[in-house]
């Protein structure tokens, strides 16, 4: 995973249901990281450790945070064999929950 942000661009296309609506994929990444280091057992200590940042960093992106680079969800998403379908089958899983929820 070279270049998340083309990627994305690439994702949205496939699967339109991935484009913002005044949600950022921040957003997105943040709760399919949580959801993968909690079903891993990890604790964000364990999680910053393996991947080489520090433990805010992963508080930030488990927060939604914008601003973090794409070497840093490279590093992270590599430690939780996170990849880009996984990405849009969570995104869309939310979505369809979301609507369920109406």
């Amino acid at each position: 995973m070279t270049d998340v942000f083309k990627l994305k661009q690439n994702l949205e296309e496939k699967y339109p249901s991935l484009k913002p609506s005044g949600n950022s994929m921040a957003l997105v990444f943040g709760k399919l990281v949580f959801a993968k280091r909690i079903r891993e057992n990890l604790s964000q200590v364990e999680l910053a450790k393996r991947a080489g940042v520090g433990v805010k960093t992963i508080y930030r992106i488990e927060g939604g945070n914008d601003g973090i680079t794409t070497k840093i969800y490279d590093k992270v998403f590599l430690v939780l064999g996170i990849n880009f379908e996984d990405v849009a089958q969570f995104e869309d899983t939310q979505k369809k929950d979301e609507l369920l929820n109406i």
